[in-house]
């Protein structure tokens, strides 16, 4: 075994380690600048997003629509079909406003919804449009929509892996009352 002790092994044998140690460390270092990057775009997407969306945003007829849940109010049709353009047009997955349904209440309800829109003139929901008055416990889906309302500001939760969606990012955006009581999230 005269071989695993020469010099030429052993210079050999720490060379090709040396490469492979390098290609490692490359490799994860370009991953996590991918990840990165990704995320930084996603982030304006979501970004602009919200700041489109709430132009069409009145948190006193979001407040009167959780109460009368009237599927055929006008702010409701059409701010749901804008709620739909801005989506479409930045290429998210869901645009929607939901409530507590009580106080302290795990459970919150959808008043607003950009699975609905136009198609031919006629209205139209799509396969994931959830109707207003539609109630889900949010309990499971993490604690970035109940940071967004207490700390009244945008919470942008860590880009995650869905099993159903893919890669995705989420936002919360409060909506407050003009007397700064909170009515949900958008």
């Amino acid at each position: 075994m005269k071989i695993f002790s020469s010099y030429r092994f052993k210079f050999l044998f720490f060379v090709v380690l040396f490469i492979l140690i390098l290609t490692a460390v490359i490799s994860l270092v370009a991953v996590k600048l991918i990840e990165k990057n990704t995320a930084d775009v996603y982030y304006g997407v979501v970004n602009a997003a919200i700041r489109d969306v709430q132009t069409f945003v009145d948190t006193e007829k979001i407040a009167e629509l959780a109460v009368s849940l009237d599927s055929e109010d006008e702010y409701y049709i059409n701010t749901c079909v804008a709620f739909n353009y801005v989506r479409q047009t930045h290429g998210c997955s869901y645009i929607y406003v939901m409530v507590p349904t009580s106080e302290n209440s795990k459970e919150f309800m959808y008043v607003l919804d950009g699975c609905l829109g136009y198609e031919n003139g006629y209205l139209k929901e799509e396969e994931d449009f959830s109707p207003i008055g539609t109630k889900e416990d949010i309990s499971g889906y993490g604690n970035y929509r109940f940071e967004a309302m207490r700390t009244k500001e945008l919470v942008v939760a860590p880009m995650y892996k869905d099993s159903t969606w893919g890669w995705s990012v989420s936002a919360y955006y409060p909506l407050y009352s003009k007397t700064g009581q909170c009515v949900g999230f958008l």
